[in-house]
């Protein structure tokens, strides 16, 4: 084997290897979402009967409209369309959710800052994508996971409610803490981010049309 692929060989086994780091760490956070779908799952489970203990008393409300109601709230979210997802004016610097935490949150979700320490501490050239990619696949990926994060939020928030109105305040306090860790903040996460990518896309946007304008001068 030559030298040159030696080399690449050498590269790509230590790529490997530190998204397999990755992947690890990034199991954490992803028990912190966990959290949040026990809890709900669990709820639902005590409500409507099956997992409910004998000295536990039924709800004095219905369990199932409200669980019909909970799955086609989160439904109609993926209905929403593209806009709804659009940055608003008084985000778009990413102050606003940098002072409502988002920034010190964003060290702890998967493939987050302590995360990336972790592993470029090890494979010095690892990054999340590819180098050409960063911008449009960061800018892709965040979109995907607000949008996950959003359907189970508003499917979380109507359990909780429905628990308030029951009386079961330890369930309701108990899932809209998972509810916050496990679906707000990211939700939040994703804007920063995507607030952070604003300037790179709109700097690649000006590049592109830029070389269009140049190749069509010489055609």
């Amino acid at each position: 084997m030559g030298k040159e692929k030696r080399r690449v060989h050498r590269m790509d086994g230590h790529s490997a290897a530190a998204r397999r780091l990755a992947d690890r760490l990034n199991l954490l956070p992803i028990a912190v979402f966990c959290l949040w779908l026990a809890a709900f799952a669990l709820f639902w489970g005590q409500a409507h009967g099956p997992l409910r203990s004998f000295d536990t008393p039924p709800p004095g409300m219905a369990a199932w409209p409200w669980f019909a109601a909970s799955i086609l709230g989160a439904a109609l979210v993926l209905a929403l369309p593209e806009g709804f997802y659009r940055l608003r004016g008084f985000e778009r610097s990413g102050r606003l959710h940098e002072a409502l935490g988002a920034k010190a949150f964003r060290a702890f979700v998967t493939n987050g800052d302590h995360i990336n320490r972790i592993v470029t501490r090890r494979y010095r050239d690892y990054r999340v994508y590819p180098h050409g990619e960063v911008v449009a696949a960061a800018a892709r990926t965040a979109r995907q996971s607000e949008r996950s994060h959003l359907v189970c939020l508003i499917a979380g928030l109507v359990a909780c409610f429905y628990a308030a109105l029951i009386g079961w305040w330890g369930w309701a306090g108990a899932m809209l803490v998972a509810n916050v860790l496990g679906n707000l903040y990211p939700v939040l996460v994703q804007r920063h981010t995507r607030a952070r990518l604003r300037p790179l896309e709109e700097r690649d946007a000006r590049r592109q049309a830029a070389t269009r304008s140049q190749e069509g001068r010489w055609r």
